[in-house]
């Protein structure tokens, strides 16, 4: 299998990870940084969402994408059991790398990201490596979990299960 991080990725990903995040606050997604179709689907998303629990948002983007529920939970590496508990119980709460994987199966933008995770009770902190991993995939549009997964793995940190 071809590896999906070289080296010059390789080295970005580290810089990103290991150096200094005070840009991060400023790259926190700005309406005005989107193209206006993703900043629509953005703003439709977090508006439409309020007041949902993790569940209710997740099958609402599932909706918004036109994705079937199968597409979703094999991309996200999620058994099909798991995804029908989500589906059926409102009130049902994820793990947070469930609740993460289901992020990246979406091909989430980081403000969805941020916002479907902190309904779950989670968030994505700035001062854990593997947290910025997957800030870093989300921000490059890295969504396939075996790329997210292969860096975690080149930087010896802990996989998504």
């Amino acid at each position: 299998m071809d590896m999906f991080w070289d080296a010059k990725r390789i080295e970005e990903l580290k810089a990103f990870v290991f150096g200094d995040h005070s840009f991060l606050s400023s790259r926190r997604p700005k309406m005005a940084e989107f193209d206006s179709a993703k900043r629509d689907e953005v703003i439709e998303f977090i508006s439409s969402t309020m007041g949902l629990s993790f569940s209710e948002a997740l099958l609402k983007m599932i909706d918004m994408r036109g994705m079937t529920d199968p597409e979703v939970y094999k991309a996200a590496n999620v058994d099909r059991r798991v995804f029908s508990k989500i589906r059926s119980n409102p009130d049902y709460q994820p793990s947070r790398s469930t609740a993460i994987r289901l992020c990246l199966a979406l091909k989430t933008q980081l403000g969805e990201a941020m916002s479907l995770l902190e309904k779950a009770g989670f968030c994505l902190s700035r001062s854990k490596k593997a947290d910025l991993v997957v800030t870093y995939c989300l921000d490059h549009e890295i969504f396939d979990l075996n790329a997210v997964n292969e860096a975690l793995r080149l930087l010896d940190l802990e996989e998504l299960d």
